[in-house]
């Protein structure tokens, strides 16, 4: 028996609200999706008028209602009182794009049924060509997946290449990603690659919250968009802990000199207006879909905080933790977007273990193209020395580069600093 086909009315009425409401909007929605992805027929006709609108320059309910009724088509549409309330019908307009993405998924979902049914009709028939669905679902398939030609990903390859010999030249450093915003840790990695997925753990208040902004800041500070799933605080303390990098005065202090109040209020208006989009996904299935929105929406970096606090449909918590990374490094691998997401490592490790590891499952280690570790010196903790350990990363280089930690704020340890001689007699190599 055929099930009825997958969509969303609420979710059509909300792009085609937003889409009647800017020319920008409706721009935006028909980059992600094409009119012929509605499944509502009058929905299908209003998403062609508003794109030979938007092609002149000019979208609204009226203009659209006029290019409707003159190819006669405004009654079938639902007509002008139809067409008049749907922009009350979209909760927020600038959400236009993850409106569209989800008519899209669900014509893909058709799609797959639809190619589904065929095969089970000719599978149990005596007639007919039975690979000729076969390959109607692979295509499907294909497109739900978001699948590319290998031409793609050669133009992607040598783009990659262009953009990293261009920062050699200029820089002398050897940077095939983006800059995480420390010298040491792009040269050891080649920084923040798309479709790489990073983890990086900590002992509890061992600094992966900031570290993670200080990713974050280096992005924005280049212009990209960054989303943050924030699992662990609230949104306010995020930014509030971004603006003090920026600042260097604390979020929660209250007597403060003029110039201090000018900085903070300067640096929480430069958050207020950087690309960064902050939500709570929770929920594995959220986050996957979070992760393709991202990848869509033209995100450059995507972090996690952190991965023990996603729920799944595991049996048990080992088995949570075990689908956790497996799912996201499935979803990221081929995304235009890095993802890095921290994690806890276990208390035993806390007490002073050479080996550490992340906790839950050895599948985030496995599933992780880098994996890295802020691991407390045992020696010279008044000097704040922490380490940031690479102690995996599939395509590169691995190794120790020694840090200071200090009210949360990060700083490499270079050659050349007059503490480098100290340390090193200090054996911090040793935990």
């Amino acid at each position: 028996m055929t099930k009825v086909p997958r969509y969303s009315v609420d979710s059509e009425k909300a792009a085609l609200g937003a889409m009647l409401l800017r020319v920008e909007w409706a721009d935006a929605a028909l980059k992600v999706c094409q009119p012929d992805r509605f499944f509502h027929s009058g929905h299908r006709l209003i998403a062609e008028a508003i794109a030979r609108c938007a092609a002149t320059g000019t979208v609204d309910a009226l203009i659209v209602s006029e290019d409707l009724k003159a190819k006669g088509l405004l009654q079938a549409a639902g007509g002008l009182a139809y067409l008049m309330d749907l922009p009350d019908a979209c909760p927020s307009p600038s959400n236009v794009e993850n409106y569209a993405a989800k008519v899209r998924e669900a014509a893909r979902a058709r799609d797959v049924q639809r190619a589904a049914e065929r095969i089970i009709e000719a599978a149990t028939g005596t007639t007919g060509d039975f690979w000729e669905p076969v390959r109607d679902l692979g295509e499907a398939l294909r497109d739900t997946a978001g699948g590319r030609t290998t031409a793609d990903a050669v133009a992607e390859l040598r783009a990659r290449r262009e953009v990293a010999e261009q920062v050699f030249r200029e820089t002398g450093k050897k940077i095939v990603g983006d800059s995480t915003g420390f010298p040491t840790l792009d040269e050891t990695t080649g920084g923040f690659q798309p479709g790489h997925f990073w983890v990086v753990g900590a002992f509890t208040s061992g600094g992966k919250s900031f570290l993670a902004l200080h990713f974050a800041l280096a992005a924005l500070k280049r212009g990209q968009k960054v989303r943050l799933v924030s699992l662990e605080m609230s949104d306010a303390q995020m930014v509030g802990r971004l603006a003090y990098l920026v600042s260097g005065v604390p979020s929660d202090a209250l007597e403060l000199s003029e110039a201090d109040a000018r900085k903070r209020k300067e640096a929480e208006d430069w958050v207020a207006s950087a690309p960064l989009t902050i939500s709570q996904e929770g929920n594995l299935d959220d986050l996957s879909l979070a992760i393709r929105q991202a990848s869509r929406d033209g995100t450059s970096l995507m972090l996690v905080d952190y991965l023990q606090l996603v729920r799944s449909k595991g049996k048990d918590s080992y088995d949570e933790m075990r689908r956790v990374p497996v799912e996201i490094q499935s979803r990221v691998v081929r995304s235009p977007l890095c993802l890095v997401a921290l994690s806890q490592v276990p208390n035993e490790d806390a007490r002073g273990n050479d080996f550490v590891r992340f906790k839950g499952a050895g599948e985030i280690a496995a599933s992780a193209d880098v994996a890295a570790f802020i691991r407390p010196g045992k020696k010279l903790k008044d000097r704040n020395l922490v380490y940031l350990d690479v102690s995996k990363n599939r395509h590169g280089k691995t190794g120790k580069q020694p840090m200071r930690l200090k009210a949360g704020r990060f700083e490499e340890i270079l050659d050349g600093d007059p503490d480098l001689i100290e340390i090193k007699n200090a054996e911090i190599d040793s935990f």
